[in-house]
């Protein structure tokens, strides 16, 4: 700071200060005159309210000494006639009442025992108080008598709710001074308060009265707050005969002193303390503005960091100005000294154009302006405007002066946004580009390492990847303004702290490489040979990780800034990128050609079956037709043996090839799954049904609980929900020996969906927990002796998993070795609202007994009648029967269920007694069967009742229970249901058709099938004969074509198509054809219809679905 400035500012200082000490000793006086003042004032106020408020206080004493002296008189009169009575009482007394209105009542005491009172009325029980003997009166009364004194009591709450004084007054014979007694006397104390002016004197003041039963300040105060006396009240004292009384009194307001008294004083102090301090503020004011002013124009000569300059060419002497030192960092206390190279000035372009403007200025006078790099005194170039004036006198150049500016942030931010601009460019042109728009690094690396060295202006950039061990930084890249190559390799054993550091800061940047430690190992066979001075080094990232490094390298020491560095790691990512890139596209190619490779194996296989199919269906028709043909002729008892054991072989090698194709199916994507209304309850009991006699084989019981299922239609695939089942109970019939299945089932609904829930256990061999994960995988069993004792191929329950998914479920299972297991699974079907048929109401209120030894099928069974209203009763001990009929004689069964096991000989007695009973209550018996039973297992006649066959389901208990049916009829339908599928179908159809197929075998088997129907063929050989015979025959000759699909010459579909084209005739175009094929594959099926076929029949050929479906097309023409 100069030193004007400095004195300035001393001195203003110093103004401040003794101001400042002027306005203290002020405002000191001040404070003093006004105490003063205001303690003269609050005196004079003291006083004025002292002798207004005397006049109270005398007012009072008055009121109390004139009631008081009016006793006494009363006292003078009474001991005059001590003999007096009640009525010459009251005409003594009765004037002081008038007298004086502070008086409420006077009574009389003679020996200390009130006899009379003033007034009378109100006051009679106060006749015969006796003071001696009272407690609370006695003291006074013996103080009043013995001292000859008045003794003053209260003020006291009175029992009439209002405060009084009592004065009791002795009373003494005049001749010989003897005791007559008291006079009591109450004064009201509120009108003694209101006459002597206490009440309006309170108005204005606050009152306090201290001396209770006249103790003076040794009493209790009884009116007024006892606060008081801590705010210095004026302090009065009452005395009269009786008592002294202190009054406090105190303004409302308390001693403040009036503001009118007081505040003109304080009005000039602060008058002239405002006039003195408003001055200097404005005085102040005008100091802060000239020295803003000056701090202003130095933080804007700050700001703009603008100095001045000299140079006087006469006297060679150089001044610069405080601002232009700082930026050459130059001393402040000194001036520089003459140069004559312009040593200030950097070395190079700088320098150079500063001597030009300089010439020009001494020689012609021009002024200049320009931006050039200067050097500090520490040796660091600055940025800075340099303008330039040139004095001439008498035709010479005498002085060069001019101004400073630093402007080297600003500088280095527009060359640095240049840098900027430059890489973003460089960037947008990289991504654009051809090369890098083909997603491929080994096309576009050379194009990369060119861009980073003209972008960063470097000698050289490389791209280095790591090896698979990440030990070697092998070159991939690099591009050199020189042209000299550069292969070596970098080894993580050489270098391990660079490989270190990049691996943990993905940044490696030096600015002077060759003295790094890190470096050092390779100084001598890299850096120095390729004049490797500053090194900038990011690491490159992938989707898999960092695959390496991308290099910038300078043969010059250099400082690398932010930006180049997030130059270099956006280079980076996009190499990474690229290099992702180029992995997807070759992993893309490869699993292309792994899909397509997939496909043509998915095609090989889809054909491969197909051909399986035929090559296997078709001789299995010929077998199973065979067989069929010989069973119809007359065969022995050994001969049905021996072919009943062949079919049941063919039937399991059929069920082995059709769960083969169902898988394979399920892989192809080929199965689907169909929507089909249909009874669920109904459905239900037939499945289980279907494996009743084989579970009877097993002695295992057979239970369907379905109780929980209450709507009957319901929409899904039946024929797939049938394999699912069928597959799980059949696995627990097969693993289940004399035990016990409960196949069980219900509707649950959740959030999005309705479910079909089954869960099928069984009592069997269990399977072991470490099995159990891979129950559901393909040809697997739980052990492989399984499969050696129980047959099967290990598809079953993988075919039920992927239906169940296909349906929209699950399937579980929970299992313990010997113990049994429980296989449970949910698919999604839709609920079918229709008009449910009421059948049961003929079952609702009516008295049930079930009578089986089965717990189990007893409680399903009664869970189920009672859904249905029914009123049942269970009994699952047969010798108990009896007595169960002796107690419900009154209330006898509508209807009894009773299982067969019952009329058994064993049982006998029991059997008559129940039917002797049901004889007697007309009641209806139902008899509980196995499939298997016949009436010659029956121990008693029994053609009058009703049979129902176990396993019981919703559908048959409904119909025994609601239909009169015998036992001989009920039993003829079961076993036509149940031999329907084997039985060849004996009505005749009248036809004529054309059989075209070229296996010998399925020509006589279909033909013998054809001959049971009576219906009469022709034989065609292949596709070709079989146009030619249409062709060749009249008009309506054949009513039907059963087609083969695989032939020579020309097959089933090339036949079809030429039909439909009209080249058989075009009378034969809409002939019937019906599709005979080996092929069990979804799209077969489609193939056939694709191709004009109207229907389609798999082999091998049952007799039954043959007869359907003739009979469905021929009937329908």
């Amino acid at each position: 700071m100069s030193p004007q400035r400095k004195n300035k500012r001393t001195r203003i200082n110093n103004a401040k200060l003794t101001f400042l000490l002027s306005l203290v000793l002020i405002i000191t006086i001040s404070l003093v005159l006004d105490h003063v003042n205001y303690h003269r004032e609050k005196d004079a106020y003291r006083l004025r309210t002292l002798s207004q408020v005397s006049t109270y206080r005398a007012q009072l004493e008055a009121v109390l000494v004139s009631n008081i002296q009016l006793i006494r008189g009363l006292a003078i009169a009474v001991a005059a006639e001590p003999n007096l009575d009640q009525t010459r009482f009251e005409q003594i007394a009765a004037p002081l009442f008038e007298t004086s209105n502070e008086l409420r009542n006077i009574g009389a005491a003679p020996g200390m025992v009130i006899k009379m009172t003033h007034p009378l009325k109100g006051n009679e029980k106060a006749i015969g108080l006796n003071f001696l003997e009272n407690k609370a009166q006695r003291e006074d009364a013996i103080k009043a008598r013995d001292t000859n004194t008045i003794v003053m009591a209260g003020p006291l709450q009175l029992v009439q709710g209002s405060e009084a004084l009592i004065a009791r007054v002795p009373a003494y014979l005049p001749e010989n001074n003897a005791f007559w007694g008291l006079l009591s006397v109450v004064l009201d104390i509120e009108k003694v308060y209101e006459n002597s002016g206490i009440i309006e004197l309170q108005q204005n003041y606050n009152i306090a009265i201290q001396g209770r039963n006249g103790l003076g300040k040794q009493g209790e105060f009884f009116f007024g707050d006892p606060s008081i006396t801590v705010q210095d009240p004026l302090e009065f004292t009452l005395n009269f005969q009786g008592g002294v009384w202190q009054l406090y009194v105190i303004p409302k307001q308390g001693w403040q002193p009036v503001s009118s008294s007081i505040w003109p004083l304080r009005f000039i102090i602060l008058t002239v303390l405002g006039l003195l301090i408003s001055a200097f503020l404005f005085y102040l004011k005008i100091l802060n503005r000239e020295q803003e002013s000056e701090r202003m124009l130095e933080v804007m000569s700050n700001l703009a960091q603008v100095g001045a300059w000299s140079f006087n060419l006469e006297k060679k002497h150089v001044f610069w100005s405080d601002m232009t030192k700082k930026i050459f960092e130059y001393p402040l206390d000194e001036q520089p000294k003459w140069s004559e190279n312009l040593n200030y000035f950097k070395e190079g372009e700088s320098r150079e154009k500063i001597a030009k403007l300089v010439e020009r200025a001494i020689k012609h006078g021009e002024s200049y302006e320009t931006e050039l790099e200067v050097i500090n005194a520490n040796g660091q170039s600055v940025w800075a405007l340099v303008h330039g004036e040139a004095e001439h006198k008498n035709g010479r150049c005498v002085r060069i002066f001019g101004s400073l500016q630093n402007i080297d942030a600003r500088k280095k931010v527009e060359l640095e946004n240049r840098k900027i601009a430059r890489f973003n460019e460089t960037l947008a042109s990289l991504t654009v580009s051809d090369e890098i728009l083909n997603g491929k690094l080994s096309q576009s690396k050379e194009l990369i390492t060119q861009s980073i060295c003209q972008a960063l202006e470097v000698n050289s950039a490389s791209i280095k990847l790591f090896n698979q061990q990440r030990t070697q930084l092998i070159q991939f890249a690099s591009f050199n303004r020189s042209g000299s190559e550069n292969n070596i390799p970098w080894l993580q054993e050489t270098i391990p702290d660079f490989f270190t550091a990049i691996e943990r800061k993905a940044i490696f940047c030096v600015d002077d490489a060759q003295q790094h430690p890190y470096l050092a190992p390779i100084k001598e066979s890299y850096l120095q040979p390729f004049s490797v001075k500053a090194m900038l080094c990011v690491l490159i990232p992938a989707s898999s990780g960092s695959i390496g490094i991308v290099c910038a390298e300078q043969d010059i020491v250099r400082t690398w800034s932010h930006n180049e560095e997030s130059f270099l790691i956006a280079v980076g990512a996009l190499i990474g990128s690229l290099y992702s890139s180029q992995q997807r596209i070759e992993t893309e190619a490869q699993l292309v050609r792994a899909k397509e490779a997939a496909e043509q194996a998915v095609i090989a296989k889809s054909e491969f079956l197909a051909s399986m199919s035929h090559e296997i269906r078709t001789p299995m028709n010929g077998v199973l037709g065979m067989l069929n043909i010989v069973k119809a002729t007359q065969l022995d008892q050994q001969q049905k043996h021996h072919i009943k054991l062949a079919q049941s072989s063919a039937e399991s090698l059929l069920g082995i090839i059709n769960d083969i194709l169902d898988f394979s199916k399920i892989e192809a994507g080929k199965l689907d799954i169909e929507n089909i209304q249909f009874n669920l309850p109904r459905f239900l009991g037939e499945v289980v049904e279907s494996f009743a006699l084989k579970a009877e084989q097993n002695n295992t019981t057979l239970i369907l609980d379905a109780t929980h299922i209450t709507s009957s239609e319901f929409i899904s695939d039946p024929n797939r929900l049938r394999q699912i089942l069928s597959n799980l109970i059949g696995n627990a019939v097969k693993f289940t020996q004399n035990g016990e299945i409960l196949i069980s089932a219900k509707i649950a609904h959740t959030l999005d969906a309705t479910v079909l829930e089954c869960a099928i256990a069984d009592s069997g061999i269990g399977i072991s927990a470490e099995k159990q994960p891979h129950l559901f995988d393909s040809f697997t069993q739980a052990d492989t002796s399984t499969t050696c004792q129980y047959g099967g191929t290990g598809l079953g329950l993988a075919i039920v998993k992927q239906l169940c998914e296909l349906m929209g479920g699950k399937v579980n299972v929970s299992s313990t070795p010997n113990k049994g297991s429980t296989f449970s699974f949910f698919i999604k079907i839709t609920p079918q609202l229709v008009q449910e048929h009421e059948a049961y109401q003929a079952i609702k209120n009516k008295r049930i007994w079930v009578i089986d030894d089965c717990l189990l099928n007893t409680t399903i069974a009664k869970k189920q009648l009672t859904r249905w209203g029914a009123k049942v009763s269970t009994i699952c001990d047969y010798l108990s029967i009896s007595a169960y009929i002796n107690s419900h004689e009154d209330t006898p069964p509508n209807i009894v269920l009773v299982d067969s096991a019952l009329f058994e000989p064993l049982y006998e007695a029991q059997a008559l007694a129940l039917k002797q009973f049901l004889t007697r209550s007309s009641g209806h018996l139902i008899i509980m069967a196995p499939m298997s039973y016949t009436n010659k297992n029956a121990t008693l006649p029994l053609t009058e009742e009703t049979l129902v066959f176990k396993p019981l389901t919703p559908f048959d208990l409904q119909n025994a229970l609601t239909a009169k049916s015998t036992i001989e009829q009920t039993h003829v339908d079961t076993q036509l249901k149940l031999l329907a599928a084997t039985e060849v179908m004996t009505d005749t159809l009248a036809a004529h058709v054309l059989l075209v197929e070229d296996n010998k075998i399925n020509q006589v088997v279909t033909a013998a099938f054809l001959k049971q129907l009576n219906v009469t063929f022709e034989i065609a050989e292949n596709g070709a004969e079989a146009v030619e015979k249409l062709n060749q025959n009249p008009a309506n000759t054949y009513q039907l074509i059963l087609m083969d699909c695989q032939m020579p010459t020309m097959d089933g579909y090339q036949a079809t198509i030429a039909i439909r084209e009209g080249k058989a005739g075009k009378v034969n175009k809409n002939i019937t054809i019906i599709a005979l094929t080996a092929n069990a594959m979804q799209g077969d099926k489609d193939k056939c219809l694709a191709t004009g076929m109207d229907d389609y029949l798999t082999k091998p050929l049952n007799a039954t679905t043959l007869h359907s479906k003739l009979q469905q097309w021929l009937t329908s023409k």
